[in-house]
């Protein structure tokens, strides 16, 4: 609940990385496709996949096929 009240997308998807990420980088093997993923943050898959493409392009995270961390 608190993830969801959280207003921008790219703090949400910060909350998930932090609160549920694993090792120093907060790295999230993800369970499902980014449209799982959006319905678990609480956005339209359109607004994930401009924030995640924003947050990559920022070198705020980094994204491998299946998985999310926060960059170096």
């Amino acid at each position: 609940m608190e993830r969801l009240s959280l207003r921008s997308a790219a703090a949400r998807v910060r909350h998930l990385l932090v609160s549920e990420g694993r090792g120093p980088l907060c790295e999230v093997v993800l369970g499902g496709t980014l449209k799982d993923l959006s319905r678990q943050l609480g956005l339209t898959h359109e607004v994930l996949y401009r924030t995640l493409a924003t947050m990559e392009r920022e070198g705020v995270i980094e994204r491998k096929e299946g998985i999310l961390r926060l960059a170096k």
